[in-house]
This record gives structure tokens, C-alpha cells and sequence, in this order.
């Protein structure tokens, strides 16, 4: 049995940007964890990071002998874990002639990264596969991602004490007798409405429900966050460790430590960290003449269709919105970028950029350093200069997008 997992990014990285830009493929946020937090609890083991050059330093390896080199996108289906129990030394797990996995040593490894070849019995992937290659997957994955954690984090476990002022709609126990609503130690939920009926509701440590909110599981709230008064939230939402909000929201993730503290609607949308919606801010998630939804993808530089009717915005680290700001359906936001607009932007906003009513212009690096070193210290945490290195090496990739205005 493997020790030790190490995750790569199996040359999906860049059509998993902006998510990607700041962070590997296995620090984003599917139902309650990140993905590499689900290998985490599952095996018990420490993992570390084969991640892009400029990420290593945040996100280091730590070579061991026995080690599974895993894809930081793959889903802990039951028929990957089996089949990943199963692997001896120098077997591997293939889907459509990419690795997922590969039993090894940093040795074997280093030989597949120059080969391209594998030494020992090769396995497709088993069952449905569950790979992560863009970013509007996730919508159509969350809502069972949130019942699979839930039923993880939860097995064998009592919830902290809920309060008699909850209401629920549907059953709090499963037949089997397993709860459906669970809430860790420090969290707080009074005089608020939760319906069970198609899955769980999940409250996080030292989370806050305020009252008058209504919450349509499954849903998961992780730890420390915030749900202000009068929220309402739909099936398929994560709202992540630190994050704010308010308003309605549907089908959402935020991957953490953002806020959408006010009035609005946000639906069918990824929002990676430090951002920040403003107050009464909406997006459209379905097209006036209900077609299929195009996004902005990087690895080809043009809008490809999605296969969804139900597409939001996708919002990069640290970008952040003004006041009734309209996002367009299939709108993705880069990093650092700042929209001032009374109309609706466009619906691919460069990183690095202001958009306003005179227009879009570039915003410098140095005022990205100050704007995040703000915003962070409300968190007590700090803008590390390995972080200012991530920034800046972002700033250098996608000046060729700015190049553009």
C-alpha cells in the first residue's frame, strides 16, 4: 500500500483556468472538500503536489519511495478506490491515454514524465469516470459530491446539539437511521428553514446560519462561514471555509474566503477565493432563447459550448465586482480583475483589468499587492511573498489578453 500521494494536473490546467492560475487542480472545491481533502480522509495519508513551476514553492513535492502520483481532478468514485487498492508497485489507471494514477517512486515517475510510458500493468479507468476537465463540470457534479461527503464526514458521528427554533421540511434521519443534517462543533443556526427532501444540509465548525434563513439541501456551509439574515439557498450549493453571503443563491460553489454579503441573485457559479460581489450585484444563468452555453476557454483562446442550458460565471482568485453589477450568462472572470459597471461586462474579463463605464484598462501589479494585502488582513492572514510570486507570475501570463484593450 501506497504512503504517500502526490497530485498532478495531467495537462488540464489550462482548460481548468482561471480556477487553476493560482492553485493546482486539487485545491478546488467540489460539495464539502476540496478534492484533495477527500483522498486525505479517504487513505489517511499526507499528500503533497507535483504542481507548475511557479506554484511549487506554496504548493511543495515531498518525494517518498512508495508513493500514488494521482490526477488532482479525479472524483473518489467507488470504482477508482477500488481499483486503486488493488494497484501493486508500477501499475497505473489510465482514461482516454491519460495517467490517473500510478504506483511508484519518484524514480518511475521521473521516467513517465520523460517518456511518457508507464513500466507496469496499465488499467483503464473503471466505471462512470468522473475526470475533471473544465470548470462547469463541477455544477453538474456538486449536488452528489455534497451527499458523498456528507456521508464521509459524518459516518459514525453524532451533530453537535441543533437548536428547537430549526425547522425542518423532510426527514432528519435516513432509513437506515443516518442523519441528514449535521452540524459540527461552534456552529450556530437559530429560527431558520431546512428542507431534506432531496438531500443533506451541512454545517461546518463555528459556522453562522443567521435567522430567516432557508436552506434547500443538499447544501453544504463549511467551517467559519457566514450566512446572513434572510438567505436563500438552493440545491447544489457550497458556500466555503470564511466566505460571507447573502441574498439567493443556486447551484453555486465558492471555493473560500469570499463574500456575497447582500441582495442579488448568483446561480450556476464557481467563485474562486478572496472575492468579492457587491451589494444587489446579479448574474443571468440561462439565455433568453434557452440555448446551450459557450465559455471562454484558455488552452484554445475562444468561447466552446458546454453541453449545459445552466451556466453562471466562473470568477478567478481575488476579482471582485461594484454594486449592481450584471454578469451576462457564461462569463468568466480572470484573476485580479475589478468590475465598476452599470451595464453588463464582457463575458470573458481579462485578469488584471478595471472595467468601468469609460471602459476596460489594466490595472497595475503593485495595486493588486495592496488591494490583497487588505482584504486578507480582515481574515488575519497575510500576503506572503511566495503569494506576491504566484500574483505576479499570473500578472506575466495573461498580459497577452491585455495586450489586446
Amino acid at each position: 500500500m501506497f504512503k504517500t500521494i502526490t497530485f498532478f494536473d495531467a495537462g488540464f490546467r489550462n482548460t481548468l483556468k482561471p480556477l487553476t492560475f493560482t492553485k493546482p487542480v486539487s485545491e478546488i472545491r467540489a460539495g464539502i472538500q476540496t478534492f484533495r481533502e477527500k483522498w486525505e480522509l479517504i487513505f489517511d495519508v499526507k499528500t503533497s503536489w507535483d504542481a507548475h513551476e511557479y506554484l511549487k514553492d506554496k504548493f511543495p513535492d515531498r518525494p517518498e519511495p512508495e508513493t500514488l502520483y494521482l490526477y488532482g481532478g479525479c472524483l473518489p468514485t467507488p470504482e477508482l478506490i477500488v481499483q486503486i487498492k488493488a494497484l501493486n508497485p508500477g501499475d497505473s489507471i489510465w482514461y482516454d491515454d491519460r495517467l490517473m494514477a500510478l504506483f511508484g517512486n519518484p524514480f518511475e515517475w521521473l521516467d513517465f514524465k520523460n517518456s511518457g510510458q508507464t513500466k507496469g500493468k496499465r488499467f483503464l479507468l473503471d466505471g462512470e469516470p468522473h475526470v475533471l476537465k473544465y470548470p462547469y463540470q463541477l455544477l453538474g457534479w456538486n449536488q452528489n459530491e455534497i451527499k458523498a461527503d456528507f456521508k464521509r464526514l459524518t459516518a459514525n458521528r453524532k451533530s453537535a446539539v441543533v437548536s428547537d427554533s430549526v425547522r425542518f421540511i423532510g426527514d432528519q434521519y435516513d432509513k437506515e437511521g443516518n442523519p441528514q443534517f449535521f452540524m459540527e462543533e461552534g456552529a450556530v443556526a437559530e429560527y431558520i428553514t431546512v428542507n431534506l427532501k432531496k438531500g443533506p444540509v451541512y454545517i461546518g465548525k463555528d459556522a453562522e446560519v443567521m435567522e430567516g434563513s432557508h436552506l434547500r439541501g443538499p447544501v453544504a456551509i463549511c467551517d467559519h462561514a457566514t450566512i446572513n439574515m434572510g438567505t436563500r439557498i438552493y440545491s447544489s450549493s457550497t458556500i466555503g471555509p470564511w466566505c460571507k453571503v447573502g441574498g439567493e443563491l443556486s447551484n453555486v460553489i465558492f471555493t473560500g474566503y469570499s463574500n456575497k454579503g447582500h441582495e442579488g441573485f448568483l446561480g450556476d457559479s464557481i467563485i474562486g477565493e478572496w472575492c468579492n460581489i457587491g451589494a444587489d450585484s446579479n448574474n443571468s444563468n440561462l439565455k433568453n432563447d434557452y440555448s446551450e452555453v459557450k465559455l471562454w476557454d484558455y488552452a484554445t483562446q475562444r468561447f466552446l459550448k458546454t453541453g449545459r442550458q445552466f451556466c453562471g460565471l466562473i470568477m478567478g482568485d481575488h476579482t471582485k465586482c461594484g454594486i449592481n453589477t450584471m454578469f451576462n450568462t457564461g462569463t468568466v472572470a480572470g484573476v485580479a480583475a475589478n468590475v465598476a459597471v452599470s451595464g453588463f461586462p464582457r463575458n470573458f474579463v481579462p485578469s488584471y483589468t478595471l472595467t468601468t463605464a469609460k471602459g476596460v484598462e489594466k490595472v497595475k501589479l503593485e495595486t493588486v499587492f495592496q488591494i490583497a494585502e487588505r482584504v486578507m488582513s480582515r481574515r488575519n492572514i497575510t500576503l506572503t511573498d511566495i503569494d506576491k510570486a504566484i500574483l505576479k507570475a499570473v500578472f506575466d501570463e495573461t498580459e497577452q489578453f491585455r495586450s489586446r484593450l
